[in-house]
């Protein structure tokens, strides 16, 4: 299995404990998700989501992509913040 550099862990779990932080305080304040109808293939789903505040105003949009058991249960989930990365012809 790859790691990243040990440097790069320390930026990625502040900006997750930020996020979680921002999230928590965003949630205590009336804020929801919204999510699609999940899309399957085999053993994999995706969804995408939003989390709205109360005015409906956005606070973050992304997809999650699931890896499902074999008894149909979710066994990982890898989420993506935002919108996908732009394709250049």
């Amino acid at each position: 299995m790859l790691r990243p550099p040990a440097r790069l862990s320390a930026v990625v779990l502040s900006a997750l404990a930020s996020g979680a932080a921002t999230t928590r305080a965003t949630a205590q304040q009336g804020a929801r998700f919204r999510c699609s109808a999940p899309q399957t293939h085999r053993r994999a789903m995706r969804v995408a989501w939003i989390f709205l505040r109360p005015d409906k105003t956005e606070v973050a949009h992304g997809m999650d992509f699931h890896e499902l058991a074999a008894d149909g249960r979710i066994r990982r989930v890898t989420g993506f913040f935002g919108a996908p990365p732009v394709i250049t012809p």
